[in-house]
């Protein structure tokens, strides 16, 4: 839980923005304390509605258990590339491609499978949980102002719009590149006495990202 970094900093209330599988982190929080979270922004959130959760259901995340051939690094790779490629990832075929800007760089891929690679056995697991989760109760229950935001590439930007309407929030997009200015452009506008206290003291809101 990040409540003791925030203690140990004397962070009072933070605005919660959560990317893919981390939205749920911080709509978690924003849920479970809400006197902590000033608001909830959730960054291309992988929120799935029920037909798309059914699906990803029957076709799980592979699991990178270390194989002494490195059958796990190919894996890895496939895995991430075809979630560029294809809507769900597992029907590869042209009425699946996916509808947003592939990010196919090899450097980049490569760099995204090195990062997976550090927490093998936790990858399958941690995808199951972000196809499980009930966001939609979990949303209904939660009082801040909150945004959806999303680059126009990101693996799940196609699905904000759907989320917001859910939400009752805006959905924001933006290119590469323009994701910080679309953050404090929400934040901006959200009124200055976001604390009970009827004022934010210096260090009160800080930003901070699950």
């Amino acid at each position: 839980c990040a409540l003791p970094i925030f203690d140990g900093l004397a962070i009072g209330r933070v605005h919660a923005l959560g990317h893919n599988g981390g939205a749920a982190v911080a709509l978690e929080l924003a849920v479970s304390r809400p006197q902590r979270v000033a608001s909830l922004l959730l960054d291309s959130p992988f929120f799935l509605n029920d037909t798309d959760r059914t699906l990803f259901q029957s076709h799980p995340a592979p699991s990178l258990e270390l194989d002494p051939e490195g059958a796990h690094l190919l894996r890895a790779w496939h895995h991430l590339r075809d979630a560029e490629l294809w809507w769900p990832w597992f029907r590869r075929a042209k009425a699946f491609q996916s509808p947003r800007p592939s990010r196919l760089d090899p450097e980049a891929l490569s760099e995204r499978a090195r990062e997976v690679l550090k927490q093998p056995a936790s990858y399958r697991p941690a995808w199951r949980a972000v196809v499980d989760y009930p966001w939609q109760s979990r949303l209904a229950a939660c009082t801040q102002p909150r945004v959806v935001i999303a680059e126009s590439n990101d693996l799940a930007s196609h699905l904000i719009e759907g989320i917001a309407r859910i939400a009752n929030a805006r959905a924001l997009r933006c290119e590469a590149g323009e994701k910080a200015e679309t953050v404090f452009r929400f934040l901006d506008c959200l009124p200055a006495a976001c604390c009970p206290t009827g004022g934010c003291a210096p260090g009160c809101c800080a930003p901070t990202q699950s």
